[in-house]
């Protein structure tokens, strides 16, 4: 059962897509609505204030070596000019195999009218790519084709760790109002290929994916609102997945403390349904939950996914 449950972790889960196989190639997270600049770095410089995000996610919880993925960043406007500033570090481990990435982001922005604005977005970085030979042996390798080659000329690999590292760069367009927004952008611009020991290793190629977002907000009354969102990936080698997301915002005000509670539901196409919740509190402080159960096969093993989001708004400065 253990092998069963790990080679269905790392065939969804792998960072590298390897021709013929449908995986997806990055992290995902539940509450991406919270976060909008970890798919497109023109969201950088599009709000008032510097804000920080952490995620972390642990995915397919009772499977072992499941994956886990950590995020944070922190991004915001310049004090004079309509430009902001970002930068993400996230980490990504599934079993032997860990991606650790880092991009900085700058992003423009105009207005339109006096409705709308567009603003451009440009990341650029790195990841290191990393395995670690002491937890394979060749009986797990053969679910592993892109490192099957290396270990037939090297069999030293079970006992030591490999990485690679790789040039990365993701690019976005962002339209925005004050009660709606949508969002097209391309991550791993580059197409880099994944060399170890300065050999490339069959087909080793981050492939370009590309993410389009939007959202409407509701408001009810003064107190309560509503915020449907749409988020669709596609990658070449994957099947396309839309994912919708409700979320609902209730304001609260306590000894002239104003805060926000909030809840939603997500359902994504051929994967899982979300219940999350969360507040915030005096507009500065973020917490978010959110359980994800998979209505796959992949649920018969697992006792589903959590996820925990924290933020920090700091004073507008525009």
């Amino acid at each position: 059962m253990r092998r069963i449950t790990y080679i269905l972790c790392t065939a969804v889960s792998l960072l590298v897509s390897i021709d013929g196989v449908k995986a997806q190639q990055d992290a995902q997270l539940s509450q991406y609505m919270w976060n909008p600049y970890i798919l497109n770095p023109a969201v950088a410089g599009t709000l008032g204030n510097y804000q920080v995000r952490f995620n972390s996610r642990f995915q397919w919880a009772g499977i072992a070596d499941a994956p886990q993925t950590y995020q944070i960043c922190a991004y915001g406007p310049d004090v004079r000019r309509r430009m902001g500033w970002g930068a993400q570090l996230y980490s990504d481990i599934v079993g032997p195999i860990s991606t650790t990435g880092f991009l900085a982001s700058y992003g423009y922005n105009v207005q339109l009218n006096e409705m709308f604005s567009l603003s451009g977005g440009l990341s650029l970085g790195g990841l290191q790519y990393k395995v670690d030979g002491t937890k394979l042996d060749a009986g797990d390798l053969q679910y592993h084709p892109e490192l099957l080659d290396l270990w037939e000329n090297d069999p030293s690999l079970l006992k030591s760790s490999i990485s690679a590292f790789a040039p990365d760069a993701n690019l976005g367009v962002y339209l925005y109002a004050t009660n709606m927004h949508f969002g097209l952008s391309v991550q791993h611009l580059f197409g880099s290929k994944l060399n170890f020991n300065n050999e490339t290793i069959g087909i080793n190629r981050l492939r370009q994916n590309i993410y389009i977002t939007g959202g409407y907000i509701f408001p009810i009354n003064r107190e309560f609102s509503l915020e449907p969102t749409l988020l669709a990936k596609f990658m070449n080698g994957a099947p396309f997945v839309p994912e919708v997301n409700c979320k609902a915002k209730y304001r609260i005000e306590y000894r002239r403390v104003e805060s926000e509670l909030w809840g939603g539901i997500s359902f994504r196409y051929g994967d899982a349904a979300a219940l999350m919740f969360g507040i915030v509190y005096e507009k500065k402080y973020l917490f978010g939950y959110s359980f994800d159960w998979s209505y796959t096969q992949l649920g018969r093993y697992s006792n589903g996914t959590h996820e925990v989001m924290i933020g920090v708004l700091f004073d507008k400065i525009k």
